[in-house]
């Protein structure tokens, strides 16, 4: 009886360090917000430098929605003058294996000599060979890759006119079999698409492969170029804010990657009704509506003046890029928001959060005590149990 009273005593001795100590050892996740104060510090040798705390402020949402307004404005009245001039000076250019159409007006029998089948098979025309040459009639071997119709039909002319007076020459490419793109990731058809005498746009070929899938991140499109270079572009912006700086004229070799959204996640940790990960739309979320989609804050442990959006030091680079560029930085940021007051959530609702963030709700402190005087209070019966067993 007398250890009994001893194990009671020496665990209540434990309780009273712990409420001492702020809970800092009782169970459950909790922010360390002793080193928030550090920025203020004049010695910043003994704490982090990577990462900055931020708290957010009716100043920081309303720099933010500026930048977003103005993001918008740009693009309603956007336009593409490289697109324009790209596809105005766009010529198609013949490679090996295209197939070629000479007509010699009023003289079939130079149309289709013999009544000859090209090489390879091929009706109807003639196959560029793969040293980039075809073969015609008085002509002989002619050299056309990298020429345009055009100055293939100049050289045909010129070269017949030794034998027919005046020759009415026409060159058409009747198969286009030598130049493609490629089409990657959420597309509803994925594969290639042969390049032709038409300029083909990037939103030309997301609709040629029958649109994008339900699960297409539409904010980071990705155009591999042959020359080892890409561009990320943003179709939602294209689509949904007539952002036409978006769009772009496809080469040949180019790979276009719709990546899925899967990596554009937010998580909603801490002291909420249902912790989660939320795919982020391409239309974007706010700090309200994260909160809102797991249930909201969970009223007996939250402690709402100390809910937190962790953002990593990556943001802003690759497929993760935010939209909201104001923010971005290289270091850690923790932004911090006191939402205790209901007026609060207007913030919480105009806070954009980015790609990967982490969204922290902390426990306050009466629930953090209470959960050790749970497990003590376990531990005592357990001891209470285990004394009656063994008298």
């Amino acid at each position: 009886m007398k250890n009994y009273k001893v194990l009671l005593a020496w665990l209540a001795a434990v309780a009273m360090l712990l409420l001492m100590e702020g809970c800092a050892l009782a169970p459950g996740m909790r922010m360390d917000e002793s080193s928030f104060s550090y920025l203020n510090k004049p010695d910043l040798s003994e704490t982090r430098k990577d990462i900055e705390i931020t708290p957010i402020t009716p100043q920081l949402v309303a720099a933010q929605m500026a930048r977003l307004r103005q993001d918008d404005l740009m693009a309603s009245g956007s336009s593409n003058k490289k697109l324009e001039k790209d596809i105005r000076e766009y010529r198609y250019l013949i490679q090996p294996n295209d197939v070629l159409k000479v007509t010699v007006w009023d003289h079939p029998e130079l149309t289709n000599p013999g009544g000859i089948t090209a090489a390879g098979g091929i009706n109807d025309g003639s196959l560029v060979r793969h040293d980039g040459t075809i073969f015609y009639p008085y002509v002989g071997v002619i050299k056309v890759a990298g020429m345009t119709v055009e100055s293939v039909r100049s050289i045909i002319t010129k070269k017949l006119a030794r034998y027919v007076k005046n020759p009415q020459v026409d060159v058409r490419v009747t198969a286009f079999r030598s130049q493609k793109v490629y089409i990657t990731g959420e597309v509803k058809n994925p594969g290639n698409i042969f390049l032709d005498d038409t300029p083909l746009t990037l939103l030309d070929a997301v609709n040629k492969m029958g649109g994008i899938t339900n699960n297409a991140d539409l904010g980071h499109v990705t155009v591999h170029r042959k020359d080892g270079s890409f561009r990320t572009v943003s179709l939602f912006r294209l689509l949904n804010r007539g952002d036409v700086t978006q769009n772009l004229l496809l080469r040949d070799g180019d790979t276009v990657h719709i990546p899925n959204n899967v990596d554009n996640k937010i998580f909603v940790l801490g002291e909420v009704v249902k912790q989660a990960a939320l795919p982020l739309p391409d239309e974007g979320m706010t700090l309200a509506e994260a909160i809102s989609d797991v249930g909201g804050y969970n009223l007996a442990t939250s402690d709402p003046a100390r809910v937190y959006v962790i953002r990593g030091s990556d943001a802003g680079e690759g497929r993760s890029a935010p939209r909201d560029r104001l923010l971005v930085s290289k270091k850690t940021r923790v932004f911090h928001l006191d939402s205790e007051s209901p007026d609060a959530m207007l913030l919480a609702d105009q806070f954009h959060l980015q790609p990967r963030d982490i969204v922290y709700v902390s426990v306050k402190d009466v629930a953090r005590w209470g959960r050790v005087f749970n497990q003590l209070g376990s531990t005592i019966s357990a001891i209470g149990v285990t004394r009656a067993i063994t008298r």
